[in-house]
This record gives C-alpha cells, sequence and structure tokens, in this order.
C-alpha cells in the first residue's frame, strides 16, 4: 500500500534524476514528483497481521513519446517523505521517522543528498511535516520554515555564508502535531509572515481537538501570535 503527496511544483527531472534510468534524446523534460509513504502487510508475534512502513520513497512520473514512464528513488533514513519541492536545481525533501531535511542533486552514483538538519524531538514520533521557502528575512537568500511532529516545534532553517544552515526553533510545545506551514504577507507591511497550525495529536475517537492557527514574523523576532483558536 502507497500514500503518495502530489508536489505541487514542476521540475526538470531528467537533469535531476540522474539514477532513476537512462533520458530520452530532447530538451529537458518537466515531470511530476510523488513523496510517498509504503506499507507492507505481515504477520506479527502475536500471530495478527497488520501494515509495516517501508522506507520512504520518491516517484518521478516523466512524459515520454511512448507516454508517461515511472522513476523511483528510496530512503531508509526515514519511513515517508511528507513533502518533496525543487530549491535551487535541487530537490527537497522533508522525512519522518528520521526526522530529516536533505537536499539531494545528481552525483556520480545517482541523486546524493545532504543533510540540512536532522533531529530527535523526543516524543513518540519525529517527523518533519511541512515545509515552505521564501526571503523571510528580507536579505535575498531562501530560508526554509518547517512545521514538526509530536512537540510542536516550528523552526527556521536559514543560510549561512559558508553553505550550510542556522536552525533556530521560533516554537515548541509537548504532545502537538503542526500540520501545515504558509508563508505571505497578509498585513501587507512588507514583510513576510510565516502561518502554522499545531493541533492536539490526531485523535479517532469523536472526542473534541483542540486546534490554532499561529503566527510567525522571523524578520521581527519575538514570539508567535495566536489569530485563531479552534
Amino acid at each position: 500500500m502507497r500514500r503518495p503527496t502530489l508536489s505541487r511544483v514542476l521540475l526538470p527531472l531528467l537533469a535531476l534524476c540522474a539514477s532513476c534510468g537512462d533520458p530520452e534524446p530532447g530538451p529537458p523534460t518537466q515531470g511530476l514528483v510523488l513523496a510517498l509513504a509504503q506499507f507492507e502487510t505481515r504477520v506479527g508475534e502475536d500471530g495478527r497481521r497488520g501494515p509495516v512502513p517501508l522506507a520512504a520513497r520518491l516517484e518521478f512520473l516523466v512524459p515520454g513519446a511512448e507516454g508517461w514512464s515511472l522513476r523511483s528513488l528510496e530512503d531508509a533514513d526515514s519511513n515517508v517523505f511528507h513533502k518533496a519541492m525543487p530549491l535551487g536545481g535541487e530537490l527537497l525533501t522533508i522525512g519522518g521517522t528520521e526526522a530529516v531535511v536533505k537536499l539531494w542533486r545528481p552525483g556520480a552514483s545517482g541523486l546524493e543528498a545532504r543533510e540540512l538538519w536532522r533531529k530527535d524531538f523526543g516524543g513518540r514520533f519525529s517527523r518533519m511535516r511541512d515545509v515552505e521557502v521564501a526571503d523571510l528575512y528580507g536579505d535575498g537568500q531562501t530560508a526554509l520554515a518547517v512545521a514538526t511532529h509530536d512537540q510542536g516545534v516550528v523552526a527556521v532553517l536559514r543560510p549561512e555564508a559558508e553553505g550550510g544552515y542556522r536552525v533556530e526553533e521560533l516554537d515548541a510545545k509537548v504532545d502537538t502535531f503542526v500540520h501545515e506551514i504558509e508563508v505571505g504577507d497578509v498585513n501587507a507591511d512588507g514583510v513576510l509572515e510565516v502561518y502554522a497550525t499545531p493541533s492536539d495529536p490526531n485523535r479517532f475517537d469523536g472526542s473534541v481537538q483542540h486546534g490554532q492557527v499561529v503566527r510567525y514574523v522571523p524578520a521581527a523576532g519575538g514570539a508567535g501570535q495566536v489569530v485563531a483558536d479552534l
């Protein structure tokens, strides 16, 4: 069983996915990236059958003269890619358990990954759940705003002159899932804001699950501001 998330951005795949098969001749091709969690049904020690998560997987759908072809990449570090998107000619991925942010680029043996941030948040789950990229500090540099499970961490990864990224955790709250990140200048003051959606952990018993929308302004510093309490 596979659970895909379709990237909302097209990107030149044939130059990027050097390990995914021989490219067709002609100009660079646009394609689609799907970030996947995949499962296999197995019988446990108690005799019960159930799903077991496998390695995180990316699938690349590339159009050609004979139709669409499928290419893939797996990363055993994590059991799910929550998102994949282009960033400066590379491919940015965020994963779960391990919680890790990576940039992929073509190398001698195919796509090679560079870690930007890896952390065990100390709860039941450690997941990089969502990411958006923008010039959050108005300095012409692309920073990453990241949402995580399950200790409510909202963080910004800011590029450094020597090529790495500095991580600033803007917020944290135990037993909290931050589901989404969005970036925009909603109040039209010329400074980008980061919006996050933290909630109580997911429950399936019909009980009330508290959630919020919280705004952060990385360029201004300071604590987050609750703009909706649900």
